[in-house]
């Protein structure tokens, strides 16, 4: 007759104290990720958050009140399924228009009755297009406007 001391045999033991081993690594590492999460990030997120909030703040009213920045195409959270989007609109005369997305900066100048028009690429997904004009007395305008490319149907 042979007795064991145990009532699991030996290779079963090795698999379920190996199974409890990884259980407990992967709650001491998410507790820990939760707390670094918590604790030390938390002081950053405001700091991010005001140079994020600072960064789409338009910066200066113009000087002159004939200074003008009128955008006609495109409008703000507009769809399009073209890659190519045409940005036109007026200014006052002789301004320099600049067209900001995530990957292209594009640059016009307003013409003598002030209108100005020019065609960027937008990037997948969600583009913001920041444009901002330099009047000629230095100062400038800044107009934000969300465009998305996508090609799904809707």
């Amino acid at each position: 007759m042979i007795c064991r001391a145990y009532p699991f045999p030996m290779k079963s033991e090795r698999i379920i104290l190996s199974f409890i081993a990884v259980l407990v690594g992967l709650m001491a590492a998410g507790g820990t990720y939760f707390i670094y999460q918590h604790y030390v990030k938390s002081s950053n997120k405001s700091s991010v958050l005001n140079a994020a909030v600072k960064q789409i703040t338009p910066t200066q009213t113009p000087r002159n009140s004939n200074d003008y920045l009128i955008i006609q195409n495109p409008s703000d959270e507009m769809v399009t399924d073209s890659r190519s989007l045409q940005v036109n609109g007026k200014a006052t005369k002789d301004s320099t228009i600049i067209v900001s997305t995530p990957s292209t900066d594009q640059v016009a100048i307003a013409s003598a009755d002030g209108s100005f028009s020019l065609t960027t690429t937008l990037d997948d997904d969600t583009n913001i297009l920041q444009i901002t004009a330099i009047f000629p007395d230095g100062s400038e305008q800044k107009t934000l406007k969300t465009v998305t490319y996508s090609t799904e149907d809707f």
